[in-house]
């Protein structure tokens, strides 16, 4: 792995577990995926997969994905070394029929990741 790309569906600039990250990390090569994003929830995800398919030669470097858009993406353009380091239960946020979606995202971004983050044990077996 000569890098990591973080991905993050918002401006990942502003996340603070990223810029922790970034700053734990200082001797390896790191990138921003996503800077100054479009208010717009499909103009971001437009972006975020235009982003993702042109680093797409830079397969060399992990993509780390911080949310369920983001990894959802990353797994099936990605492919190769996907980092999901889910931060919350997605689904949790949602109500209704979109939770359930939700989940089904979350469980197909966590089933083929290659390495896949969880911030307790709780989360974990939230999963399992």
């Amino acid at each position: 792995m000569k890098g990591v790309y973080h991905l993050y569906f918002g401006d990942a600039t502003r996340h603070p577990i990223i810029g922790n990250y970034l700053r734990s990390l200082p001797d390896m090569p790191q990138k921003i995926v996503l800077r100054d994003v479009p208010q717009s929830r499909y103009s971001r995800l437009w972006r975020l997969v235009r982003e993702v398919y042109r680093l797409r030669s830079h397969r060399s470097w992990s993509l780390k994905c911080h949310d369920v858009a983001s990894a959802v993406v990353g797994v099936f353009l990605w492919r190769v070394r996907v980092i999901y380091d889910s931060h919350e239960i997605y689904a949790s946020l949602a109500t209704g029929v979109m939770s359930r979606f939700v989940e089904l995202l979350e469980r197909i971004a966590i089933s083929r990741a290659d390495i896949v983050v969880f911030p307790s044990d709780y989360r974990a077996e939230y999963y399992e």
